[in-house]
């Protein structure tokens, strides 16, 4: 297209020599709003042509598949309006006219713009509408073509044309009627992940001594299940790698095998990592219980091994006090402590960093209650060669606002009673698998020696999928676990 010059419904800034020596360099850059629309427009029908699913368009679709904006909604809290679907939609419906090409160059309004007052559609348009009405918004125009035996009503065939897209106006009366119909975001109580939604309607509809009768049965199964494969779990133990075998020894490993098959969990492969171990580095397996978020790697874990040992003296000599004693001896204690559980082994000298390993910085985040440890994998590149398919998005304050919506909300003016249940250390009782050793190296800061205190993880404080199991099975997994 060229440009048809300034009119009512085009204008820009004048381009090139704006000044005797300035040119419009800053003007020039940016895209005019319909070459943007245009691009845009381009990718969204080559990426639908190609399986892509738009975002979710009604809330209708959330309660299959609820977002955190949706939940924030639900507990009361205001999620940003590009997070998520309006609860009536926009336009009462949308058409398309297609008709001459000139209406690029002439449309009735500004792209985006509504008009004020009726539109009569121009003779020669292939469509059923003669008139657009007042407040309708023209979303979109773009160029196309007729091809084959279809034609217009002047009989062009195989010719430009102008296809303009209309957003229909909902009356007053029948909004209205919409979002009563609708209800309150908040009355959405299906929005809540499945599982937590069967939970609490089952405490809403049974009785105390059939909840705990439930609860009996379950145990009832397993707990002579795993007294039978205790010398099966024995033998299966001391086939792992050796810091595997201490880390999980009280596990009952092939127990929660049988159970997530049982219950029909959908990753069977959580099985393998969590007896064989996590890899912290390379492609994440696709679980099918996380939304999917695909990250790439920006690094080959070859690289990795070519960098690394220049990266370990870098972060080797950085390790240094963070100026609080009091954060610098809680890390170092719960160093040691790990140490002495068996979920890490040091000290070991630096010149003992042999070839390819890969060595991170531990340091302390001070919180209001505790000083947590963090291993920083970011630093040291290894979570550059990582990636990804899914993204793992625990259960937030947000969540657990919607979930004691619902259970006030069934309570029917009964008292409602809760407890919180954690389980101690749980990320670090889970090992590293042996290929992933030479990555698990960490330096933190010694508050005694003043020095940097080298040491290696056997046990890794990050497990997506032990995390999935605890979402779907809860108290009762880890019970059966211990």
């Amino acid at each position: 297209m060229t440009c048809p010059g300034v009119s009512a419904h085009h204008h820009h800034k004048p381009w090139g020599l704006v000044s005797p020596d300035r040119f419009a360099t800053a003007e020039e850059t940016a895209y005019p709003p319909k070459l943007a629309q245009a691009i845009a427009n381009a990718f969204t029908q080559a990426l639908a042509a190609d399986g892509w699913n738009p975002p979710t368009a009604s809330w209708e679709e959330l309660q299959t598949n609820p977002n955190f904006a949706a939940m924030r909604a639900v507990a009361g809290r205001q999620p940003k309006s590009s997070k998520t679907p309006p609860l009536v939609s926009e336009y009462k419906h949308t058409i398309s006219i297609v008709g001459p090409a000139q209406l690029i160059q002439d449309p009735p309004c500004a792209c985006m713009a509504r008009i004020k007052q009726p539109w009569n559609v121009p003779q020669g348009f292939g469509n059923s509408i003669p008139v657009i009405p007042a407040e309708s918004q023209l979303l979109r125009i773009s160029q196309t073509r007729v091809k084959g035996d279809e034609s217009l009503a002047d009989g062009s065939s195989n010719k430009p044309l102008a296809k303009l897209i209309w957003g229909i106006p909902w009356d007053c009366e029948s909004f209205v009627s919409q979002a009563v119909a609708k209800g309150h975001p908040r009355a959405f109580g299906s929005l809540l992940p499945e599982v937590l939604r069967v939970a609490v309607e089952k405490n809403r509809t049974l009785s105390s001594k059939d909840l705990a009768e439930l609860r009996a049965n379950w145990f009832k199964k397993w707990v002579p299940r795993a007294k039978a494969l205790a010398a099966q779990e024995a033998e299966f133990k001391s086939s792992l790698a050796p810091h595997l075998q201490h880390i999980l020894k009280p596990k009952r490993l092939l127990l929660l095998k049988e159970i997530v098959e049982c219950e029909g969990y959908p990753d069977p492969g959580v099985f393998e990592e969590l007896a064989f171990g996590t890899e912290l580095t390379g492609s994440v397996p696709l679980t099918g219980v996380f939304d999917p978020s695909f990250k790439p790697a920006v690094l080959t874990e070859c690289e990795l091994c070519e960098r690394s040992s220049e990266s370990n003296k870098a972060i080797y000599h950085s390790v240094r006090s963070s100026g609080d004693s009091e954060v610098d001896t809680v890390v170092f204690q719960k160093t040691l402590e790990e140490r002495d559980a068996g979920w890490l082994r040091g000290p070991i000298p630096f010149r003992e960093l042999g070839r390819g390993c890969v060595l991170s910085r531990r340091f302390g985040l001070k919180q209001p209650n505790k000083v947590r440890l963090i291993d920083d994998f970011s630093k040291s590149n290894i979570n550059a060669t990582v990636q990804t398919p899914e993204a793992p998005r625990p259960h937030s304050t947000d969540v657990i606002a919607s979930l004691a919506l619902a259970l006030l909300l069934g309570a029917g003016g009964r008292k409602v009673l809760g407890k919180t249940f954690d389980l101690k250390s749980a990320y670090r009782q889970l090992g590293i698998h042996p290929n992933s050793l030479n990555c698990s190296y960490i330096a933190c800061f010694d508050p005694v020696s003043f020095r940097c205190w080298l040491c290696r993880l056997v046990g890794r404080d990050l497990f997506i999928h032990f995390f999935a199991l605890c979402v779907l099975f809860g108290g009762l997994l880890a019970s059966a676990l211990r």
